[in-house]
């Protein structure tokens, strides 16, 4: 089974709904690996002034979030895509 790379950005009309579905995902993930279910943990995280990324894995699949703060507003991007085999 191949998964592919899914990216959505805030304000984007064209990828709405795909957007909600990461964000919910990502929320998830982080809900479940503060309760250790389901073997989701924190991958990365780094939070700078203007930037913070905050990524989770269940050893199948990333999901992350990344933050960059502009004067006009901030802007997110989620994406959820496969952990990469350890070679």
């Amino acid at each position: 089974m191949t998964i592919k790379t899914i990216r959505a950005k805030s304000g984007d009309c064209q990828t709405e709904d795909v957007y909600r579905l990461l964000v919910l995902t990502h929320r998830m993930a982080g809900a479940l690996a503060v309760e250790k279910i389901g073997g989701w943990q924190l991958s990365k995280t780094a939070t700078f002034d203007d930037f913070v990324l905050t990524e989770w894995t269940n050893g199948i699949i990333n999901i992350k979030a990344e933050t960059t703060k502009w004067h006009g507003g901030d802007e997110h991007i989620y994406t959820l895509s496969a952990v990469k085999a350890e070679e």
